[in-house]
């Protein structure tokens, strides 16, 4: 349904002519939890981080707790200094970049998304000694997203 949502509002129309309440609707898709509500969030987050000057992490409870493993009502283990984190660097990147994950036994797979959402590349690990490389090859400069189970960040690529 929000995946329906989110793609009438960008048909026939650029991200930047939005209304108020349109932006509303779609920064309302773009707090849901991702697992439940599908590829429609994180097209919603790309589009709200590309219409506004400032990042927002929109973080929805549901990845929270499978970050850190603990299911609703359950007291985690883990201390806030142990949370687990993800580094990609370089950033801004035009060739490649590496993914640094604080807890290696946490990566399932790493995940390319372009800023509205689209799943560009999946990456199997490819271990180095600084980390997982992902080639960047062919890709446009721009923003894009790297996710690696509940986690992501912002990538900017930019031209050679």
């Amino acid at each position: 349904m929000y995946s329906v949502i989110v793609n009438n509002l960008l048909e026939g129309g650029s991200i930047s002519q939005l209304d108020s309440i349109e932006k509303a609707i779609v920064e309302s898709i773009a707090w849901l939890c991702p697992f439940t509500e599908g590829n429609a969030v994180y097209r919603a987050r790309g589009i709200m981080n590309y219409i506004n000057s400032e990042h927002v992490q929109y973080t929805n409870e549901c990845e929270i707790q499978t970050q850190n493993h603990v299911s609703p009502g359950e007291k985690s283990n883990r201390k806030e200094s142990e949370e687990i984190k993800m580094i990609l660097f370089p950033n801004p990147a035009s060739d490649f970049i590496y993914v640094e994950l604080s807890d290696k036994s946490e990566v399932d797979e790493i995940k390319l998304f372009s800023s509205t959402g689209k799943e560009l590349v999946v990456n199997n690990q490819l271990k180095t000694k600084k980390g997982i490389r992902i080639s960047l090859a062919g890709l446009s400069p721009g923003v894009y997203f790297i996710r690696s189970g509940a986690l992501s960040e912002k990538l900017t690529i930019t031209s050679n």
